[in-house]
């Protein structure tokens, strides 16, 4: 599964530089987000559900392309408002790639819908291991409002699937797969 995920990623990476090679408009951007989560776990044939609000913020670097396509690349910091797995870690880092279709309304308006994945991991602590992974997979959609030539305001949200990693406890295994709704607003500044 990891070498799928890590493939996945790279083959969107190869993507990713060819359409920055290409003649295009590249923007940094930076999104905070707020996210209602509904965690699913499984530990033998017990399966618990829990809300678990999270809230943090993304970097983007992307390109506009044309036809109004975007592909964009992303750092996540998310922290879980009670822990996830163990009662010291709470945080997730997740590198990901957005593909972002844009629908000029006028000049200044654009609503937008997204797709993408993300490859996450998380300090823990007791465990069988020292940090947990997951891949996520996401669909979205929003609004962007050009301010000024380089400046535009987004406002958004997706629904995501991430799954997480088993890790053992005791003699037996725990999975962990979460369902989320993110909104988040942002800005980006194009160059």
């Amino acid at each position: 599964m990891k070498k799928l995920i890590l493939t996945a990623l790279l083959s969107l990476g190869i993507c990713f530089t060819n359409a920055m090679a290409e003649e295009s408009d590249m923007y940094i951007g930076l999104d905070l987000i707020a996210s209602n989560n509904t965690i699913t776990k499984t530990i033998g044939a017990f399966e618990s559900e829990a809300e678990n609000d999270s809230s943090g913020f993304k970097l983007k670097l992307g390109a506009t392309l044309d036809d109004g396509w975007r592909l964009q690349g992303y750092y996540l910091n998310e922290t879980y408002d009670k822990p996830l797995i163990d009662a010291k870690n709470d945080t997730l880092n997740e590198m990901g790639l957005d593909i972002i279709k844009g629908f000029t309304l006028t000049p200044q308006f654009a609503p937008f819908v997204q797709a993408g994945i993300g490859y996450g991991w998380m300090d823990i602590n007791g465990y069988n291991k020292d940090a947990i992974n997951s891949f996520g997979i996401k669909l979205g959609a929003g609004v962007m409002y050009k301010v000024t030539t380089t400046l535009e305001v987004i406002a958004g949200l997706d629904l995501q699937v991430r799954g997480w990693e088993d890790i053992a406890v005791l003699n037996t295994t725990l999975k962990t797969s979460e369902r989320s709704s993110k909104l988040y607003m942002g800005a980006n500044i194009h160059f």
